[in-house]
């Protein structure tokens, strides 16, 4: 089976992704993005992230964690000890989510998942928080002339939103 690896992040202009294991802004808009990107699909995140929300698979995803703990479990999840293990077991014709047909692969976080994944990423939908924050995790430094910005979309703040952002999608660059 073919599939796309997308990266999927917020980050504020600073590059931060967090603060002691959250999010530092709240972006209902930014949320419901994720959801439509990812519902459906594959997402793998670090156990970190997985426990930050609360160790609960997201829902109508498959719900790969990555840890070095061969003995980690929680119901709803399957588990590997690295993003290149993830994406083999993804692409698994075994899969305990037989009704989800995914074609695309989310690495959801956080900041060592993302350093591992972007050698092997095809998209990044990256998420860009108009603000600097205090945080304690990063988003990669990756070279931007690898990659082509083939779409972009502007948010204003409003009443449910204190800050303006911009999704913005890249794709790989041919060799």
């Amino acid at each position: 089976m073919n599939i796309t690896v997308n990266i999927i992040a917020a980050m504020s202009e600073n590059r931060v992704i967090g603060k002691d294991g959250q999010l530092p802004w709240r972006l209902p808009d930014e949320m419901k993005h994720f959801m439509r990107l990812t519902t459906g699909h594959t997402v793998v995140m670090g156990r970190k992230t997985f426990e930050s929300i609360n160790a609960k698979p997201l829902p109508n995803r498959r719900n790969i964690i990555i840890t070095r703990n061969p003995d980690y479990k929680a119901e709803g999840i399957e588990t590997a000890p690295s993003v290149k293990a993830a994406i083999e077991l993804a692409t698994s014709p075994q899969s305990p989510t037989p009704n989800l047909q995914p074609t695309d692969l989310f690495i959801c976080g956080g900041q060592h998942v993302y350093t591992d994944a972007l050698p092997l990423a095809d998209r990044l939908y990256l998420t860009l928080v108009h603000a600097t924050f205090e945080g304690d995790t990063h988003f990669p430094q990756f070279d931007e002339g690898n990659w082509q910005l083939v779409e972009e979309n502007h948010h204003e703040p409003d009443d449910r939103h204190a800050y303006a952002f911009t999704f913005k999608l890249y794709q790989r660059l041919p060799a």
